[in-house]
């Protein structure tokens, strides 16, 4: 079937052009979809362990999701992400409100995992 060019990714070679079908797409998407509803849902049983009052999930209650997932291998990428977001929040005049970890400096003091602008061009 007719399908996006997809590029080099983990396993992929770079000597021939992969083409994705259509059908698998949208497994794809339905995937992802499935993932995030079940991360999601780990994660909001780890904020209410954590802490009965608390409702805004943050991103430690993902990292801890992913562990209680089995799947910790996640966590350090998701970390190098989430710091390049907070670095180029910063370089558009945004506060990004994220996590407190030892390995990472947020660029202010966190206390939920969304991007806030505070100044429009």
């Amino acid at each position: 079937g007719a399908g996006a060019g997809a590029g080099a990714g983990a396993g992929a070679s770079t000597s021939r052009p992969m083409t994705v079908s259509t059908d698998a797409v949208v497994a794809f998407t339905e995937s992802a979809t499935m993932f995030v509803t079940m991360l999601a849902a780990a994660a909001s049983d780890v904020c209410s362990e954590t802490d009965k009052k608390r409702q805004t999930i943050n991103a430690n209650d993902v990292f801890k999701a992913l562990e209680e997932l089995e799947m910790p291998d996640l966590n350090e990428p998701l970390k190098a992400s989430l710091e390049g977001a907070c670095q180029l929040a910063y370089n558009y005049n945004c506060r990004c409100e994220t996590y407190q970890t030892q390995a990472l400096t947020p660029t202010k003091t966190p206390t939920t995992s969304r991007l806030t602008s505070t100044k429009h061009d």
